[in-house]
């Protein structure tokens, strides 16, 4: 993740009255360059000891909510799932320090590399150690309604308030020069708009859906391509998976659902193009019916809704983030999976009638 020391209001001196929490000397820290869009600070630390992340949860973030996450990643770790990245606690025994109004955590560094587009035997590495990773997780609790299922509901609706149509026609009398944010994501919205003309065929089913109880546990909710690190030693290898900040209580599915949907390929609209990547997952820890059948449908809505986040935050809600290459990266990504996506909420919507 790149980070901005003039815009954070911090350098490496400051950094470091953090970093002495957990090493009383004065280890090497500069900004680790690469990462996601939350804008979490986040720092590599060079020690004697090997190399660490220091990381900032978001502000709004309280420390119970912290400390479970971590209690979490300890458990994955204690049950051999070492994947996770290991947390360090300081002298005193606590994982996380306050300063600057935020909670940070000093983390393992992983060595690994992200991979856009995997090959299928990478794909089995990751979900077989997303399963070891949900078995080592807190166990069930069920009798809820899926957090995942109840977001695309509020989701659906507000597409259908805000259709991408109006939003093309707004951004296209807007003033915006090419290069800027707006222009470059004006741009991908009207191949959106291209690439889904009538979203309202399957945005209806999923508006009317009644809140779905399915089996609850700790998961990731946030797994995706960027977030799973492959060793440059061994690229079948998964060296670790990163970024536990969002977890939290919902179905498995969420997370089988978020990483595939990221690797999203045109053959998923064929229904053998999910079995056989659940494979490897459920030769580890097998899925029930309830699971395994809504990832089509979370993965594919997952596409069209996170994109729909990023058309509000960058068009209506005018959020700045580091990179804008970064933001097209992502946005065209989604973008090249909404054939594949449409069409599988097509036929879901289809199969509802």
């Amino acid at each position: 993740m790149r980070t901005n020391e003039a815009s954070e209001g911090r350098g490496p001196g400051a950094v470091q009255e953090i970093v002495r929490r957990w090493f009383p000397g004065c280890p090497a820290v500069r900004p680790l360059g690469s990462g996601g869009f939350s804008g979490s600070p986040v720092w590599l630390v060079e020690t004697a000891e090997g190399p660490f992340v220091l990381k900032a949860f978001a502000a709004a973030v309280a420390r119970p909510r912290a400390a479970e996450v971590h209690r979490q990643m300890e458990r994955a770790r204690a049950a051999g799932v070492l994947e996770v990245p290991a947390v360090q606690r300081m002298a005193g025994g606590d994982t996380l320090a306050a300063a600057e109004g935020r909670l940070w955590e000093m983390i393992g560094f992983i060595d690994g590399a992200a991979i856009d587009q995997p090959q299928c035997e990478q794909m089995a590495a990751a979900l077989s150690v997303l399963a070891r990773l949900h078995a080592a997780f807190q166990a069930a609790d069920d009798g809820h309604p899926s957090p995942a299922v109840d977001s695309r509901i509020v989701a659906a609706r507000r597409m259908l308030a805000r259709p991408w149509a109006t939003r093309c026609v707004e951004v296209g009398s807007a003033e915006a020069g090419p290069g800027s944010l707006r222009w470059e994501v004006g741009q991908r919205l009207m191949a959106a708009c291209a690439a889904v003309p009538r979203p309202d065929r399957f945005l209806h089913r999923i508006a009317s859906l009644a809140p779905v109880v399915l089996s609850r546990q700790w998961v990731l909710r946030d797994i995706w391509s960027e977030h799973v690190l492959f060793s440059g030693d061994d690229v079948q290898r998964v060296a670790g998976i990163i970024d536990h900040h969002a977890a939290g209580l919902d179905t498995p599915a969420t997370d089988l659902a978020r990483l595939l949907g990221s690797w999203i390929e045109p053959e998923a609209v064929v229904s053998t193009w999910w079995t056989d990547r659940l494979a490897a997952y459920e030769a580890i820890r097998p899925l029930a019916g309830s699971v395994r059948r809504p990832v089509p449908f979370l993965a594919a809505s997952g596409v069209i809704f996170g994109l729909d986040n990023w058309f509000r935050w960058t068009l209506e809600e005018g959020r700045q983030f580091g990179s804008i290459s970064q933001v097209c990266k992502r946005i065209d990504r989604l973008v090249a999976a909404l054939p594949a996506a449409r069409e599988i909420l097509e036929d879901w919507a289809q199969s509802r009638v």
